[in-house]
């Protein structure tokens, strides 16, 4: 329980935030997986009954929460923060869920449109707070939303990459002088999803990759669940083009902006519904594959 002065009497209240359990199932999905990867199966399926059963009661506080979106609190007051997690990277609610489109929504127009949030005054922005509804954005298919997002982050950031926590549009930083660590990461970590996405059971690539990266990208060594990862992507003409290092699980690749596939793909690719992502079984690490504007 943390306490808060409310704007609206100036009574000092207390109010669970909705983030704190947010932050908590993210908590336990992470213990469950590291005890699966360390072969500690009876102690993973103790955490997950455990996790199923705090995923219920967060569900039903919400249920219950006066708001259609994800308060800031469950009693509904307070400053938008940890509820900004809600849908990535905690996982508390599933990426389609509406109370995440609402949120969304509600905190971009604050701000004019996807991109940074507002944090206190509508003019004073902030550099890390709405960056994870990047990541949300792609996972829910809205791209374009994510793309505003990153551009967001790249147009605020300082000459050393990074970029500040609160400062108003006009460009003042007051006394919280940049750079700020956590919006450099904020920046880092959606340009990687943007590329590799690797926290789900399936490795998603270029699941936001802008249009000019498809002139031909190289990623060395990345990172993963699955170990270093290489990728190598490039649209020319009507052909769309992946190769990357193959994972024991399936491989979702998304097309180029704008683009759907032409005709159906050789095997073992398998093609979406819409015809925007191209899904590749495990082993694989070649793909390719016509494409045709989605609005010719």
């Amino acid at each position: 329980m943390l306490p808060y002065a409310d704007p609206r009497d100036g009574e000092l209240v207390r109010a669970q935030l909705v983030g704190t359990d947010a932050w908590a199932i993210a908590g336990y999905r992470a213990t469950a997986r590291l005890l699966r990867a360390a072969k500690r199966d009876a102690e993973a399926v103790q955490v997950e009954l455990s996790l199923a059963r705090y995923r219920q009661d967060f569900a039903a506080a919400l249920a219950r929460a006066p708001s259609r979106d994800v308060p800031p609190s469950w009693s509904g007051e307070g400053r938008d923060w940890g509820n900004l997690a809600v849908g990535w990277p905690c996982g508390a609610l599933a990426v389609n869920d509406s109370r995440l489109a609402e949120l969304s929504r509600r905190v971009w127009s604050k701000a004019g449109g996807p991109g940074l949030v507002t944090y206190g005054p509508p003019d004073s922005l902030h550099g890390y707070l709405g960056a994870d509804l990047g990541t949300w954005a792609l996972l829910a298919g809205r791209r374009a939303e994510a793309e505003s997002v990153l551009s967001a982050l790249l147009s605020w950031r300082d000459a050393c990459g990074a970029g500040g926590e609160i400062f108003s549009r006009q460009g003042g930083y007051g006394r919280n002088l940049p750079p700020h660590p956590t919006a450099a990461a904020a920046l880092v970590a959606l340009t990687r999803n943007c590329l590799l996405y690797d926290d789900g059971d399936t490795l998603a690539l270029t699941l936001g990759a802008r249009e000019r990266w498809w002139r031909g990208s190289h990623v060395e060594r990345a990172p993963t669940r699955w170990g270093a990862l290489e990728l190598e992507f490039q649209h020319a003409g009507d052909q769309a083009r992946w190769h990357w290092t193959a994972v024991p699980v399936w491989t979702s690749l998304t097309l180029p902006p704008g683009t759907v596939v032409a005709r159906r793909p050789a095997a073992p690719l398998v093609a979406n519904l819409g015809g925007t992502v191209l899904l590749a079984p495990p082993g694989t690490s070649n793909a390719a594959v016509s494409v045709m504007p989605a609005n010719p």
